[in-house]
């Protein structure tokens, strides 16, 4: 990601969404803990807002690709998801702030809970691939980052 964006193997002054993903699941796993935990309810509420007030500053310090907005989206995605209808709505509603992103949330309406085709290992190569054939194209028409 950092040699098809900036020229550079490691820059930490930009991060992919995957470090923001990374995040996320630590997030919910705090979350999903407190949750089990048998904790009053304002005691509850104090640590989940904590939770997510701390993960949503280290993805601005991490400078992560959506930084705070992708920590409350995912969050907010997960506080959802027992509930389809208000996730839809509150997922597309948290991702408004990137323009298209809420209609991915059509053909989400739509799943129906079964696996498609497992392809996994096609996008495994696809990501870092398509990233190093841009860089690479770059380099040739002699960009400057």
């Amino acid at each position: 990601f950092n040699l098809g964006i900036t020229g550079k193997v490691i820059d930490l002054g930009f991060q992919n969404v995957f470090w923001e993903l990374t995040l996320g699941i630590l997030a919910m796993i705090c979350l999903e803990t407190v949750e089990k935990k048998n904790l009053k309810y304002g005691i509850q509420v104090f640590l989940r807002l904590g939770i997510i007030v701390f993960f949503a500053i280290g993805a601005e310090m991490l400078n992560l690709d959506y930084g705070m907005y992708g920590i409350i989206s995912i969050v907010a995605l997960y506080v959802f998801r027992q509930n389809k209808l208000s996730q839809l709505v509150v997922g597309a509603i948290s991702f408004c702030w990137e323009q298209v992103a809420p209609f991915a949330f059509i053909p989400i309406a739509f799943y129906n809970g079964k696996r498609g085709r497992n392809i996994k290992y096609a996008f495994y190569v696809f990501y870092p691939a398509h990233l190093l054939v841009l860089y690479l194209i770059a380099r040739v028409m002699g960009c400057q980052y």
